[in-house]
């Protein structure tokens, strides 16, 4: 049986005695043991995505303070039960968990594993920011693994990217199980080139026969047609942009990004029309290309933005308007790209507000009958409409 002290502790200059008459003859014992501490439980398999909890259990007094570490790093929590509510692979180790008084600490530990083959995917390599000029051809690639076998996916501006004229995507498994994708930038570009033109033979004053004859430097004969053509791979300014590639599975994913810079004049893409729910935040960047870029800025009616304090225009290009207004902020905005040598491009973007959707319970439409209703599930319908039919489910009558 641990030896347990039993101690009065008064403030100094005060007598015991005094104090027990001020808490009406009630001293404050403070009784002090040993500390012990236990991690419950010790060892724990939990599966990717599910929760994990730790309890730290202290035995002893008294205790000033409880903490908590993870392969040694501090956590933060000063809890004596430890929640993680969905379990990753940066969660597997060794978690500590700290008690603490003024006179001595105790601390024990328990481990976390991850239950099942799951490991989340993560990119062996990716593609960098890339500047050059038109003409040659481009290729960007990401390599990335995990288990289940990841899906890459190619976004421009937060646009799939698909297989289409001069982007080419291609996907392959490595032997070491790798996920390999490629994404090819070039675009068919035709020349003619040649010239002939037609030799008569004439006899007794009629003519003949035509040859035809390619045309030769320096040539005294006017060419008559042109049959020959040239083919050359070529990447355009307009296929410069943000790009992004992004890996998943079931049990996570992971996206990179980079600049794919191609020297010419400034270049807007076609916006998709936007549609924002009325109080939210609306947040859209310019798709712009060409290389470089002096300014790039957005336009309401032919007004500079920002001109009011919700709108927020940053350098790259990203326009940002908070508490989105139905009256105010419906309209068509224009994205205007510039460089140094004077040269522009713009593209619009037309905006629906929608209004706010407010969840009413099914309940607050029956305020004409005599019950109120609770419902295991609460059905929810808009604002402003009004329920055919209200599905009741345990039903309670209530006296009004």
């Amino acid at each position: 049986m641990p030896d347990i002290k039993l101690q009065v502790e008064c403030c100094q200059g005060v007598k015991p005695e005094s104090l027990f008459k001020f808490f009406k003859k009630k001293p404050i014992l403070f009784v002090l043991a040993p500390l012990s501490a236990e991690v419950e439980p010790k060892q724990q398999v939990v599966d990717y995505g599910r929760p994990a909890i730790f309890k730290c259990n202290v035995r002893g007094n008294p205790v000033d303070s409880i903490g908590w570490l993870k392969d040694t790093v501090p956590l933060g929590n000063s809890d004596p039960v430890l929640r993680i509510d969905s379990v990753t692979k940066a969660d597997r180790g060794m978690y500590q968990c700290f008690a603490r008084n003024e006179r001595e600490s105790a601390q024990a530990t328990g481990e976390l594993r991850l239950g099942g083959r799951f490991d989340p995917p993560e990119f062996v390599s990716a593609f960098d920011t890339l500047t050059t000029a038109e003409g040659p051809f481009v290729s960007l690639r990401c390599v990335a693994k995990g288990d289940p076998r990841p899906d890459l996916e190619w976004r421009v501006y937060g646009q799939t990217v698909s297989s289409s004229g001069a982007v080419q995507i291609g996907t392959y498994d490595a032997p070491n199980g790798d996920v390999v994708s490629h994404l090819n930038i070039s675009q068919v570009r035709t020349f003619y080139h040649t010239c002939f033109f037609l030799m008569y033979s004439y006899a007794g004053g009629k003519r003949e026969s035509a040859v035809c004859v390619q045309c030769v430097s320096g040539s005294k004969y006017s060419p008559q047609f042109m049959t020959h053509l040239n083919t050359t791979l070529q990447v355009r300014t307009k296929h410069g942009g943000l790009y992004e590639c992004r890996a998943s599975s079931k049990v996570g994913s992971v996206t990179h990004s980079a600049r794919l810079n191609v020297h010419g004049a400034p270049f807007v893409r076609r916006m998709t029309p936007l549609k924002v729910v009325a109080g939210r935040t609306m947040w859209v960047t310019c798709p712009v290309a060409g290389y470089p870029i002096s300014s790039v800025g957005w336009e309401k009616g032919g007004r500079q933005l920002p001109f009011n304090d919700r709108q927020t225009v940053f350098p790259n290009g990203t326009l940002v308007i908070s508490g989105v207004q139905r009256k105010e902020d419906a309209a068509t905005y224009t994205c205007v790209a510039r460089n140094d040598e004077g040269y522009s491009a713009r593209s619009d973007l037309d905006v629906t507000v929608m209004g706010k959707s407010t969840p009413v319970l099914c309940s607050s439409f029956l305020h004409r009958l005599p019950t109120v209703v609770l419902l295991k599930k609460k059905t929810s319908f808009t604002a402003g409409t009004t329920p055919s039919l209200c599905i009741l489910i345990q039903c309670l009558t209530v006296t009004s």
